[in-house]
């Protein structure tokens, strides 16, 4: 077996991904000699190769359906196609592939992510001491080789070995993303029409290897800028603010969705604002004169010890 690009090889590291990433190594099953073969894999998931290669007999994947159905959608590492025929002097191209996947107890963020915030969005994401501990995954895939039977003459057998089954080592560690922001409930107070006003978050990836992606739903009324972003490892991102810009009087009280790692994971913040007030519509310069700030609402930055009191939320929205 040949990787992509490179020599022979019988070691794939897929490093390390985000629970719920997917990860792909392109290689090729070459076949030297004058004769049609069939190729089969078989995945042995936490076996070492002296342990697979001591298990090749074919007795030992007598498995029921209900065992092989159990095998492949606990499956995390994997090879496509599964089977298949190696014409003489050829190769195919082989793709090892790894899926790993989110535990069902993180599955959905109102489950478990509200559980480890309080209200007043002072805590940081905790998923019960796990964020720093890698989980480490292996396979060892032996592939076994047989003779094409369009080889077969006469009904004969021939007794000469093909070739020796390859067997293919595969691992990866697995780790929740560890991100974090400062807050969770964002307190506009009031805000006049024709103004807005400003909070400010501060997101911070604590994985020492692994950036993160994360993007915002658009809500009315609140608007984000920047929506999207990367964030390198062990960073914090620039101050993402979030406006508060009323159109009409009432209480306003909705929930901003920060998704991150390709929408996979989900943390909700809340938003409040009150509009009661008319708020002073400014004459503006118009034409070639005017600048970008002339188009612009008033705005006004709330503190962040006034944006995180949950006690002005329970006085003023209901």
């Amino acid at each position: 077996m040949f990787e992509e690009g490179g020599g022979p090889s019988t070691e794939i590291n897929f490093g390390m991904l985000y629970f719920g990433q997917s990860k792909e190594c392109s290689a090729f099953l070459v076949n030297n000699g004058p004769r049609n073969i069939n190729y089969l894999f078989r995945f042995n998931p936490n076996k070492n190769r002296d342990e697979v290669m001591s298990s090749l007999d074919e007795t030992n994947y007598a498995n029921t359906p209900e065992q092989e159905g159990i095998e492949m959608t606990q499956r995390i590492l994997s090879a496509e196609p599964e089977m298949g025929i190696i014409s003489s002097y050829t190769q195919i191209p082989i793709k090892f592939i790894c899926k790993t996947k989110i535990p069902e107890k993180l599955s959905g963020w109102r489950g478990h992510i509200l559980e480890d915030y309080d209200k007043n969005g002072g805590n940081h994401l905790k998923i019960k001491g796990e964020l720093n501990n890698p989980k480490l995954f292996k396979s060892t895939a032996a592939v076994k080789f047989s003779e094409y039977p369009a080889n077969k003459t006469h009904g004969k057998e021939i007794e000469e070995k093909i070739c020796n089954p390859i067997c293919v080592f595969m691992e990866v560690k697995a780790i929740y993303p560890d991100l974090t922001l400062d807050k969770t409930m964002l307190n506009f107070w009031e805000c006049k029409l024709h103004e807005q006003k400003i909070i400010t978050l501060t997101l911070t990836n604590k994985n020492e290897e692994l950036p993160v992606d994360f993007s915002f739903n658009k809500i009315p009324y609140f608007t984000v800028e920047p929506s999207k972003g990367i964030i390198n490892p062990n960073s914090k991102f620039p101050p993402i603010k979030v406006y508060f810009h009323p159109e009409n009087y009432g209480n306003f009280s909705d929930a901003l969705i920060l998704r991150y790692v390709n929408n996979m994971y989900e943390i909700p913040i809340r938003v409040i604002g009150i509009c009661k007030d008319m708020g002073v519509k400014q004459k503006k310069m118009r034409g070639p004169e005017a600048t970008e700030q002339d188009f612009k609402a008033q705005e006004a930055i709330v503190p962040d010890e006034i944006a995180c009191d949950y006690t002005i939320v329970k006085k003023n929205v209901c």
